[in-house]
């Protein structure tokens, strides 16, 4: 690997980035009630740490609509379940961490929604396919790994 390549960003995650976060938080504290201090709503997670062949086959900006199907909260954490578009790990609930308590990674959220699930009919909220590259949310390959996949 040369110095240009050592260079290039890669993917942390691949999901779908809310365009309007502040939905969901309003819709949130609106109809199950106040939220912990750390508030992440911002993303589902389809793949961590994507390889380029995983990369490859998401289509980068696309428009996305997740409908709420449910919510679990505890004194850790807080999520929610949606439909609309599916992990590539298939051993995770789609989901959106809300927010955490102080010292609770958004990680927990697989754990809070494994322990059980409020079913409800809940908003859609509509994001595109992107990733973070460790910096900042990206909708295209340019200056990344995964430029020549393009």
């Amino acid at each position: 690997m040369d110095m240009t390549e050592a260079k290039l960003k890669k993917a942390l995650w691949a999901g779908v980035i809310l365009d309007n976060p502040e939905f969901l938080i309003v819709w949130w504290k609106r109809n199950v009630g106040p939220l912990h201090s750390k508030i992440s709503a911002h993303h589902m997670t389809v793949i961590f740490k994507p390889t380029p062949a995983q990369m490859a086959k998401l289509d980068l900006g696309a428009k996305v609509s997740l409908r709420v199907d449910g919510y679990a909260a505890d004194g850790k954490g807080q999520a929610v379940v949606l439909s609309g578009y599916r992990n590539a790990d298939a051993n995770r609930e789609p989901h959106i961490t809300v927010a955490t308590a102080p010292g609770v990674s958004p990680i927990y959220s697989n754990e809070l929604i494994a322990g059980g699930v409020t079913p409800i009919s809940g908003p859609t909220l509509i994001g595109r396919v992107g990733f973070h590259d460790g910096k900042q949310d990206r909708f295209d390959f340019e200056g990344t790994i995964y430029e020549s996949i393009e």
